[in-house]
């Protein structure tokens, strides 16, 4: 759990660091 975790977390932070970050910019 931990192990899919670790490898899900940077995968998951990236896809919402797309849209988060679009709509921080506007």
């Amino acid at each position: 759990m931990i192990a899919s975790e670790n490898i899900i977390s940077p995968d998951v932070m990236a896809c919402l660091s797309t849209p988060f970050a679009n709509k921080y910019s506007e």
